[in-house]
């Protein structure tokens, strides 16, 4: 039989971590540096995967690699490469560009983040 109760504090967890993350996510798109934005995402990213894989027990192999790729993608999936590139390098406009490239990846970069979980 199967303990409910674990299961259901584990999902609960889960559901923090990945909340957690979205909300860093999104914040990562925030920062003024072009490029340094899109690191800081795939940093986000990747501890969430590291941190859901702790929760569930499992341990960084064959499996982590494919989640890390998946991330990765994820950084860069936002609106498209290209989207991505040009919503960082916007940044480089004084004032309206960055408020532009932060407001557009700092949106798709939350949602991008939700998605992957």
């Amino acid at each position: 039989m199967t303990d409910q109760g674990g299961t259901s504090a584990r999902h609960e967890r889960a559901g923090k971590i990945i909340s957690s993350a979205v909300g860093w996510s999104a914040a990562a798109g925030l920062v003024p540096m072009p490029g340094l934005d899109l690191a800081a995402l795939a940093t986000v990213q990747v501890k969430m995967v590291i941190d859901l894989s702790e929760l569930y027990g499992e341990k960084p192999g064959n499996e982590f690699a494919r989640g890390l790729v998946s991330v990765l993608f994820g950084t860069l999936m936002p609106a498209g490469l290209t989207t991505a590139l040009v919503g960082s390098a916007v940044k480089i406009v004084p004032v309206f560009g960055m408020l532009l490239g932060a407001a557009s990846l700092a949106g798709f970069s939350g949602a991008a983040t939700g998605f992957l979980s």
